[in-house]
């Protein structure tokens, strides 16, 4: 083996250049290694895993709130749904009711005015242009005709249970109900022609007459008292040149004639 004083004198200084090449206290430098592929793709998923953890509980939390929501609304919706549709029903049922009532109510009314026409008798002038109807409990007494140049026509009206013997009839007659015709060849007033023909129609100075209708034709209505009679009630109006005197006699203020009367007025038909 050579030593190094036997190696040529040029290796000599080549091993002498390296020598002073390399420091002695020179410290060897240290080389970083990346860290292993592997370590590094096992943490990344740790804490991705987290963060979708987070993400799906969210997810979950608005859903769950989104239903809620929707519930909510759905709710609200049906509970005004079904007030809207009770207060409808109660309206429809408040209507049906009303109809009901009324209808309950007509058909009362058209069947005690039947039952009252089947209890009726028709009365029609056999001279002029006037009918009415009457009670059937009363009877016709006697019509006549042309009694005097001015009165014309009269129609006799008592309730069959007080029908007394035409000979037994007072003067003033009653109780009872008359149609009078008398003739109003100046076409007065009913007022005047009432006033100057006082003797017949009772219409004195102090009997304050009041307006009335009958059908579309005027009328004047009054009370009078009697000899016999203190409850006498008349009705007065015109018929082309006539006019008709309708009158009431009756004793007790409590009778039913008065109602009677006013009733037969009432159906007149011109």
């Amino acid at each position: 083996m050579a030593t190094e004083e036997n190696l040529p004198q040029e290796t000599k200084k080549k091993r002498a250049v390296r020598k002073k090449k390399v420091t002695p206290n020179a410290e060897p430098s240290v080389v970083h290694e990346a860290p292993p592929l592997s370590r590094s793709r096992d943490s990344r998923p740790a804490s991705s895993g987290g963060n979708v953890l987070v993400l799906l509980f969210v997810i979950v939390l608005l859903a769950i709130l989104g239903m809620y929501i929707f519930q909510k609304q759905q709710s609200d919706s049906l509970e005004s749904n079904i007030s809207t549709l009770t207060q409808t029903f109660e309206g429809k049922f408040s209507e049906l009711k009303e109809k009901l009532a009324e209808t309950e109510q007509r058909v009362a009314e058209e069947k005690e005015q039947a039952t009252k026409n089947a209890d009726k008798k028709m009365f029609v002038s056999p001279l002029f242009d006037y009918s009415f109807s009457y009670p059937a409990l009363y009877e016709v007494l006697e019509v006549q005709s042309h009694i005097s140049e001015t009165f014309q026509e009269v129609a006799v009206f008592v309730r069959t249970s007080e029908k007394p013997p035409l000979d037994d009839l007072p003067r003033e007659g009653g109780p009872m109900i008359t149609f009078e015709v008398h003739s109003n060849p100046d076409t007065l007033a009913l007022e005047e022609w009432g006033r100057a023909n006082a003797q017949s129609s009772h219409l004195s100075d102090d009997v304050v007459p009041e307006q009335r209708t009958v059908g579309d034709v005027d009328a004047l209505r009054y009370d009078w008292q009697g000899e016999l009679y203190e409850y006498n009630t008349s009705v007065l109006f015109s018929l082309g040149e006539h006019v008709v005197l309708a009158t009431a006699m009756y004793i007790d203020s409590a009778d039913v004639i008065p109602e009677d009367f006013q009733a037969m007025i009432d159906s007149l038909i011109f």
